[in-house]
């Protein structure tokens, strides 16, 4: 467990930032955080074009159970947006 640990601390500000001010570190910190990395990848992966609903189902299909809520809570806290792509409607047909 504490080789995991110093890992993740390596990998995640937010997770140190936590451990050093308090001195232990919380499993849920570890645990947002991870899921954050991967949610992360997942809407780059996507050109960022995927919102919540889709990662959600993305991540749920790889084995790691989120809910929508979950996953839109830490969008907004990373500012992270689905790019919506408006179709192209021809006005003229000659």
């Amino acid at each position: 467990m504490k080789k995991r640990i110093k890992r993740y601390t390596r990998c995640v500000r937010s997770v140190k930032k936590g451990y050093w001010h308090t001195g232990k570190i919380n499993k849920t910190d570890i645990y947002k955080a991870v899921k954050e990395e991967k949610q992360k990848k997942t809407h780059k992966e996507s050109y960022e074009i995927y919102g919540s609903p889709k990662i959600t189902e993305l991540l749920n299909k790889k084995g790691d159970k989120v809910s929508k809520k979950y996953v839109y809570s830490i969008m907004k806290e990373n500012n992270l947006k689905a790019k919506y792509i408006k179709p192209y409607i021809q006005t003229t047909i000659s």
